[in-house]
């Protein structure tokens, strides 16, 4: 179950306070497209921001339902259960930590080197990945070309975290354990196994494997070993080396360096420890500074709801904090972000008026008074930062393209703001409140826009160029909305750039992605937002495709599919690999979300690029940097249909009341709204607001 909250904390501006309101592990950063439905906001405060580019952060939680933030009267205290403080364990895999920007390997006997981040930024505009010319190589699979074909059933076994990689001509898959699911319960499996690419069969073998692998979407692999993260006694996260050769495994680090990143929890109390719950980073290798690198991923116990980068010195035991970027990119993404925050707020205060059940004329009034002002105070700020968007230049770090589009988001994100403002001139409508969230959700647009390295997100997808200097990263979900943002990072330099391809693939998180030679990378399937309101299963998986990134073009162009029959073998992706040419080997669980009732099956794909569908990729692609939001999928996560819903404001409703017959229970009237259902949860009735929260 996600960590959850319930807090309480002043607003430190015309919003005024937030006296029922939670907290939702699951979104990073707090935007939620909807408005208020899901996560908190972390918010920048004007006077606290370090303008050295650091995340400094407290936390203001916006409401379960969007009217919760209203009025000033009562607070709610914290009302849940568990341990308040980070593991303190030390001993064996316990690290010196090191919050200096690092640029170059740690020897742990003397300082890191002076970061370059901020100090002489280098225009990502000439920023490109070196790409080597790689001989060509048979196909190790002779299979149809751009379309994913079954190799092998019902043998691997279902597995959780597993290890998949090449070594001697055969791919091993390593996991602590292979159940049988609804497979045949005679059929030889084993924790490590082995498939030969001639004969397209696999082989168990007596070699053990004990790392319970978790946290990370994939491990680093260096030349002899893995990195990876494992789970200790169910509650503490350590990163363990995995020899590559006998499969053993040793400690060599755990999460005590979090404690820098973290805030003391002293105020609240939660139902487990949110040190200990990073989950769905990229582990990753940096072969240039012979580091490993963790990229992003969702820790709710940080001030962002992530720890950002972060570079580990295997040799030195040394984790380093890894920003990116100039410092005047940083910060412009930092206040556009808070800003974004400070309007939601604003928006949930009007939607807390809009549900109290106020007359037309004291709705009016509340308006006037509490709304508007709080409104216009941000308009001074709102200028400002279109001011700095338009005068950015190649010393931001930021290239031509970007440094556009980003000015282009803040010039809609003013507008939007411009129009919003004159509806609030006008009676409040539940149309009005969905209008104000989108000025909020486009401040927050242009802020992406700018950003000098990927905002906080989690399970995105990671592939490291094998002919190449760096990576490329693609999408993530921010918990309550995905992205479809393409990023490639170079090793030498440690800078990002974003990119914006004419067409990418839609949003999603926890794809594959898979380097090949000639700086070419191939993704595949990925989850999205489930279509209806569930909370404990909140994601579902896309149709299983596959889409090829060119670092040399930066492009993108859809590979294909998988037939439809097939599509239900294919729930979960256990792990992917490159095992020559173009060709990719994957394993799979599926025919069923419960593990008992799955069954694992084998996959290969080999890309033709010569043969690939321009006009597929024009129809299956979206424009670069899309987003979408939970609501965009379920419309129950929107305070919209709660919002639109008919009202009266006149009393009609108590006139009913009052005549109800004493002593027996009556059918309140209702209309159909979306699905809502839980499982689990709270319903409480504040009394300041009048409405019931779930």
């Amino acid at each position: 179950m996600q960590p959850r909250f319930r807090c309480h904390r002043p607003l430190p501006s015309a919003a005024s306070s937030c006296p029922s309101c939670r907290q939702d592990g699951r979104a990073l950063g707090g935007e939620d497209i909807a408005g208020t439905t899901n996560g908190h906001v972390p918010k920048t405060s004007r006077d606290t921001r370090d303008h050295s580019g650091s995340r400094r952060s407290f936390l203001v939680a916006t409401c379960l339902l969007a009217g919760a933030c209203g009025g000033n009267d009562g607070d709610i205290t914290a009302s849940t259960s568990g341990d308040t403080h980070a593991s303190t364990e030390t001993g064996a895999g316990t690290e010196p930590i090191d919050t200096t920007p690092t640029t170059g390997t740690s020897t742990g006997d003397e300082p890191a080197p002076t970061s370059t981040t901020g100090d002489e930024p280098v225009p990502t505009d000439k920023l490109v990945l070196d790409c080597k010319e790689s001989p060509a190589s048979p196909a190790p699979l002779d299979i149809p070309a751009n379309t994913l074909t079954k190799l092998d059933a019902d043998t691997t076994g279902v597995r959780g975290g597993s290890l998949l990689f090449v070594r001697d001509g055969q791919v091993v898959l390593a996991s602590p354990g292979a159940e049988p699911g609804s497979e045949p319960m005679d059929t030889p499996r084993s924790p490590v196994m082995t498939f030969d690419l001639a004969t397209r069969a696999w082989a168990t073998t007596p070699t053990m494997f004990t790392p319970s692998i978790a946290g990370a979407l994939q491990p680093a692999f260096a030349p002899d070993a893995a990195y990876l993260f494992t789970k200790k006694y169910g509650t503490v996260t350590t990163l363990e080396k995995v020899d590559l050769a006998t499969l053993t495994s040793a400690a060599i680090g755990d999460e005590a360096w979090k404690a820098e990143q973290t805030p003391t929890w002293t105020e609240y109390r939660d139902y487990g420890d949110p040190f200990a719950s990073i989950a769905d980073t990229n582990l990753v290798w940096d072969p240039e500074h012979a580091q490993m690198l963790m990229l992003g991923g969702q820790a709710p116990g940080a001030p962002d709801g992530s720890f950002g980068d972060w570079t580990f010195d295997p040799q030195a035991s040394v984790w380093q904090a890894a920003p990116g970027g100039a410092e005047v990119a940083r910060t412009l993404f930092g206040d556009l972000t808070a800003t974004a925050n400070e309007l939601r707020l604003v928006v949930a205060r009007a939607r807390a008026a809009w549900h109290r059940g106020l007359s037309s004329s004291d709705l009016a009034m509340r308006i006037e008074t509490e709304v508007v002002p709080a409104w216009e105070a941000l308009a001074g700020e709102l200028a400002e930062l279109q001011s700095r968007v338009a005068g950015l230049d190649g010393e931001s770090g930021l290239d031509d393209e970007t440094l556009a589009m980003g000015k282009a988001r803040i010039d809609d994100a003013v507008a939007a703001y411009a129009a919003g403002s004159t509806l609030l001139a006008d009676a409040l409508t539940g149309e009005t409140l969905t209008a104000l969230d989108r000025v909020a959700v486009s401040v927050r647009e242009a802020a992406w826009a700018v950003a000098p390295e990927p905002p906080p997100r989690s399970g995105a997808a990671v592939a490291v160029l094998p002919d190449c200097s760096g990576l490329v990263l693609f999408g993530g979900t921010h918990g309550d909305f995905g992205t479809a943002d393409t990023w490639i990072y170079d090793f030498a330099s440690r800078r990002y750039r974003q990119l914006w391809p004419e067409h990418s693939p839609s949003p999603r998180h926890g794809a594959r992605f898979v380097g090949l030679t000639g700086g070419r990378a191939l993704l595949l399937g990925g989850d999205t937002f489930r279509g209806n309101v569930s909370p404990q299963q909140p994601d579902q998986k896309l149709p299983t495709e596959a889409w090829l990134f060119d670092a040399t073009t930066m492009k993108w162009s859809f590979v294909g599919g998988v037939v439809a029959e097939e599509e239900a073998t294919l729930m979960r992706l256990v792990g992917a690999t490159h095992v020559g040419g173009d060709t990719v080997l994957a394993v799979a669980n599926g025919n069923s979300e419960y593990p008992s009732l799955q069954r694992s099956s084998t996959w290969a794909l080999r890309v033709d690029p010569a043969t690939l569908d321009a006009a597929a990729t024009a129809m299956k692609g979206v424009a670069p940097g899309t987003s979408r939001s939970r609501a965009d999928a379920a419309p129950g996560w929107s305070p919209a249909w709660y919002d639109e819903a008919p009202r009266d404001p006149d009393g009609t409703f108590g006139a009913w009341l009052d005549d109800l017959p004493a002593n027996e229970w009556t059918a309140l009237p209702t209309a159909l709204r979306p699905n809502t259902a839980r499982s689990w949860g709270s319903t409480i009735f504040d009394a300041a607001n009048h409405q019931l929260l779930h």
